[in-house]
């Protein structure tokens, strides 16, 4: 049923380090004035503290959010029907939800950088770079010879809009991608997709192997020194995602042995990375600190974007975009 009176939603900022991520009123007010068809038709409220989020929430029926860590979203919210997160990893906020809250996130608003950040790792590696880098450290001309990249063959696990844009760069380029699923079946942007059943099948084909799965129980630890065994020598690793599904202490052996080509890692288990972690000095690895598939300058536009197509969908009772399945976990 379509909403005729205005939809009570409340912005809760974020609440970390990063200002690109945070959505405070005079963001929300420049922008809504580019859409002002739907944003007369919202009652917004706008909090940063946690005092803030608790009266929001007393009549909200639509949440706006990134992380949140100690919200009472099920007592303390009676209303609410809709959290919008501005993130793509949700799993800290399902357990907080009630079975009658619907979550969508914000999958797809890192696509394009995910392409050339993820397209830009492949060629780097299939350069050398992570090489070059440790010879330039030691102060040694070490000259060595790479293919092109056409023809090579990317083995990309995840299949969402992440994994897809760097799908379709590296087609551009020429390359051979493969894709991994949860299950087999067509894929926007995949050629040729697999389930994960058939991983062990396909490790031994992959030239480069990129992760960009979301951290769920049947995705942890996929990722271990027996699939990193069936990996080419040569074999260079993107991971994207979420750190939890690979064994860090497993390609560390790997590198160290010179087993593995080089891997480019923006996930760690534990951010930010700690100064003695010995991932640092691991050779041909290059470490990004978790921001690479973000558009900085344009986060918070791509985001309100999404929560007013979103949000003209709900008042029209038409189904929301990026709607998570909550026992899933994506």
């Amino acid at each position: 049923m379509a909403v005729t009176a205005k939809l009570r939603v409340h912005i809760q900022e974020y609440d970390g380090p990063n200002e690109v991520f945070r959505i405070n009123a005079a963001k929300y007010g420049r922008h809504s004035a580019g859409d002002p068809e739907i944003a007369e038709r919202l009652d917004v409220s706008f909090g940063r503290s946690e005092d803030d989020l608790r009266a929001g929430l007393v009549d909200a029926e639509v949440l706006v959010c990134g992380h949140l860590h100690h919200a009472d979203l099920k007592a303390g919210a009676p209303r609410l029907r809709w959290v919008q997160s501005i993130f793509a990893g949700v799993d800290e906020l399902i357990p907080l939800l009630s079975d009658v809250v619907t979550l969508t996130n914000g999958s797809g608003l890192h696509a394009q950088k995910a392409g050339e950040y993820g397209m830009g790792a492949i060629l780097m590696l299939n350069s050398a770079v992570p090489h070059f880098i440790e010879a330039q450290r030691a102060r040694q001309w070490t000259q060595i010879y790479t293919p092109t990249v056409r023809g090579r063959t990317v083995l990309i696990l995840g299949t969402g809009r992440l994994g897809g844009a760097i799908a379709r760069f590296a087609q551009q380029f020429g390359m051979n991608v493969i894709g991994v699923a949860r299950t087999a079946g067509a894929r926007p942007d995949f050629p040729n997709c697999h389930g994960v059943g058939e991983l062990h099948d396909l490790l031994p084909r992959a030239d480069f192997l990129v992760l960009i799965v979301p951290n769920t129980p049947a995705t942890t630890g996929l990722i271990g020194r027996a699939e990193l065994d069936l990996l080419p020598a040569h074999a260079g690793i993107v991971s994207l995602g979420r750190s939890q599904v690979m064994d860090h202490a497993a390609l560390i052996a790997k590198l160290e042995a010179n087993e593995l080509g080089g891997a480019f890692l923006d996930v760690f288990d534990q951010e930010p990375l700690p100064p003695d972690d010995p991932l640092w000095s691991v050779p041909r690895v290059v470490i990004s600190p978790h921001c690479t598939l973000d558009d900085g300058p344009g986060y918070v536009a791509l985001a309100l974007d999404l929560f007013f197509a979103n949000a003209r969908r709900y008042r029209a009772g038409e189904p929301l975009h990026n709607v998570i399945d909550q026992r899933r976990g994506y």
